[in-house]
């Protein structure tokens, strides 16, 4: 056994070089091998410029603009909304309000004011109607068959939902049992029976109160 001079590391007699410091018995010492180190270097970042700062000052405030004129929009748009301002129409009993806000999928039928009249004449007299449609609308309950339901139509300011209050005319048989007899609906002559026992049908005409009369001359 010897003992390494450079460490103090005890060796086989044979060995040449140390087993702890690599120190050669010999004479020579093994190099240990060399080790490179390697340094990065981040990249230098530039202060922005006047024009830059002012750019993104200017997109930081339409981001914020727009974020919030979007939930401003949300919630002027919803769908609760709309119905409230359509409740709120019909309430009123207002044929001009209410010939604006309703539409129809009737090519026949025109909305006017005129045209609602016998559709208005019931809201006007028959007030549990109104709180009937009322709570239908705010429960969707009400289907394109109906008098008058709600149908989401195209955007409003591109991201809003747009539902449209949509009504759907009537069309019904009247007949007489006499000939030329002049048939008139609130007030309107709309047909003269040719025969006896002359029905047809007349229409589009909005759903509501309707008077119907026949006058004829009787030898």
């Amino acid at each position: 056994m010897k003992f390494c001079p450079n460490c103090g590391t005890e060796n086989n007699s044979e060995t040449r070089f140390c087993k702890e410091c690599g120190h050669d018995f010999n004479g020579k010492v093994k190099e240990a091998p060399q080790q490179r180190s390697v340094t990065i270097s981040k990249p230098e970042m530039k202060a922005l410029t006047k024009t830059q700062k002012i750019i993104a000052a200017v997109v930081a405030v339409v981001l914020v603009a727009l974020f919030g004129g979007y939930k401003i929009g949300e919630k002027a748009y919803s769908k609760e909304n709309q119905v409230n301002h359509y409740i709120e129409i019909l309430a009123s009993a207002d044929a001009e309000r209410i010939a604006d806000a309703l539409k129809t999928n009737d090519p026949n039928f025109k909305v006017t004011a005129e045209s609602l009249a016998p559709y208005v004449r019931y809201l006007e007299e028959n007030k549990s109607y109104v709180s009937q449609i009322s709570s239908a609308l705010r429960q969707d309950s009400l289907y394109n068959g109906d008098e008058i339901y709600l149908e989401q139509k195209g955007k409003t300011m591109l991201f809003f939902d747009n539902y449209d209050l949509v009504i759907n005319p009537v069309y019904f048989n009247v007949g007489v049992n006499v000939k030329d007899a002049a048939i008139s609906i609130n007030g309107e002559n709309v047909a003269t029976s040719t025969v006896e026992d002359y029905t047809t049908e007349v229409g589009p005409y909005a759903p509501g109160i309707f008077e119907l009369n026949a006058a004829a001359e009787i030898n």
